[in-house]
């Protein structure tokens, strides 16, 4: 889906709908603007079923302040306004009430978004911001304020987050999205202990890697694509499936998540660079042959460390790296991952190895070569999660399994319980059966 030929009220409409139904606000709750070239800022009317907006509903606020649309806006608008006002480098406003995000809010703290590199890739520093009563302005002087600091995002004292984005509100909703993961994983890793950033040179060098990646491309070679076979086309669409099944359990977000599978020997498909998971197609997956690109196309930035672990392991036929809530958790704190909880989750991913940054951005090679089938399961410090399997369904089974695993302990350590796993005689016992 290509947001930029998308109206500025469809979009509104589309987003709002997409927040409601990620129960990150509530009916009535949230609101969204955007900019237009003419300086038209179009905002989400109040007291409307966010799930229901048509594009007649949305309001616009003409350059000269007045209002025009069949309803009043956002009780907030003038929030929206001055941000757009005040930040021209800012084309898109969201403003909404995700349960993460509010506690943060209600405990007068910001996440902290260095503990995982995409968040904070995403949206920098957060700024909080201090308490207004909704409506006033006063709280209109207190949000603008933080904005004022140069953020791309301000958590409200006692009330929600605002949000802003220089291309559109679909890029405001990918920041959004990612920011509420975020704080979900932090709210969670502090039952498991002590959250951790990495070192700061790491993260700078990780940072550096990346962006010369998606600047300068992850292959500098490319061919010509013009004959698709029986098998790519099968796992093109396989891949689709799972890229959404993966948004829709909350596996995936939007702009975080990459799944791969291999066609034949040095020949794969991968997710595309910046590109929505929730709405990917077959034609956006980028092939791989040889170390060369699909002409056209931009492939996953971690498209080379899918390739490296092919290379080694010819058994592995397809490779995810995500960050979903529970088992990101790890990826932020030093605590071991249990896989032995129950004989599905020791039989699915075996053992689970530790991967600081460091070693992410220094020995890729070395994990590459340590991973197979037989550690088909790693934890990547300070990014999420790595899974391996035969297929894409296997692989998409190994990230749902440790997702579930995960989130059984985090049910005992909130209900004050303690997890009997798997002993080694049991686990033995186990492998002597497979």
């Amino acid at each position: 889906m290509n947001s930029r030929v998308l109206h500025p009220a469809d979009q509104i409409c589309t987003i709002l709908r997409r927040i409601y139904d990620g129960d990150m606000t509530t009916l009535t709750g949230g609101n969204l603007s955007m900019r237009d070239e003419e300086g038209v800022v179009w905002v989400s009317p109040t007291g409307i079923d966010k799930s229901a907006l048509t594009r007649e509903d949305i309001v616009r606020i003409m350059p000269d302040g007045s209002i025009e649309g069949k309803h009043r806006p956002t009780s907030e608008y003038r929030i929206h306004w001055q941000i757009l006002m005040r930040r021209p480098d800012l084309k898109a406003i969201l403003h909404a009430h995700p349960p993460a995000l509010v506690t943060m809010s209600a405990t007068h703290e910001v996440p902290k978004t260095k503990m995982l590199y995409q968040t904070y890739a995403a949206v920098g520093l957060p700024e909080l911001a201090e308490y207004g009563f909704p409506g006033t302005l006063k709280l209109v002087e207190c949000v603008t304020a933080a904005f004022d600091k140069g953020c791309k995002a301000a958590i409200l004292k006692n009330h929600g987050v605002f949000l802003g984005s220089n291309i559109d509100l679909y890029d405001a909703f990918i920041n959004f999205e990612q920011l509420d993961f975020h704080a979900r994983i932090e709210l969670f890793s502090g039952i498991l202990g002590e959250g951790k950033e990495p070192e700061q040179q790491e993260m700078e060098k990780f940072q550096k890697e990346l962006k010369t990646r998606m600047e300068k491309g992850v292959f500098q070679s490319f061919f010509p694509h013009d004959h698709y076979g029986t098998r790519e086309l099968e796992l093109r669409r396989e891949l689709k499936e799972f890229a959404r099944r993966a948004c829709r359990k909350r596996l995936f977000t939007g702009g975080f998540g990459t799944i791969s599978a291999k066609i034949s020997e040095d020949e794969f498909l991968i997710s595309p660079l910046k590109k929505d998971n929730a709405f990917l197609a077959e034609e956006d997956f980028v092939l791989i042959r040889k170390g060369e690109c699909e002409e056209g196309k931009h492939p996953d930035m971690f498209a080379e460390h899918h390739r490296d672990i092919y290379r080694k392991h010819p058994d592995i036929g397809s490779i995810i790296m995500a960050a979903p809530v529970y088992a990101s958790a790890y990826a932020m704190t030093d605590r071991e991952y249990e896989v032995g909880v129950i004989p599905e989750s020791y039989g699915v991913l075996r053992d689970c190895r530790r991967v600081p940054m460091a070693e992410i951005n220094n020995n890729w090679a070395r994990i590459a070569e340590e991973s197979g089938m037989e550690h088909p399961f790693c934890i990547l410090e300070n990014l999420g999660v790595l899974v391996m399997g035969a297929t894409p369904l296997m692989a998409f089974d190994k990230l749902e399994v440790a997702e579930s695993t995960a989130m059984t302990i985090h049910m005992a350590c909130t209900g004050h319980r303690k997890i009997k796993a798997m002993t080694e005689a049991m686990k033995k016992e186990q492998d002597e059966q497979n």
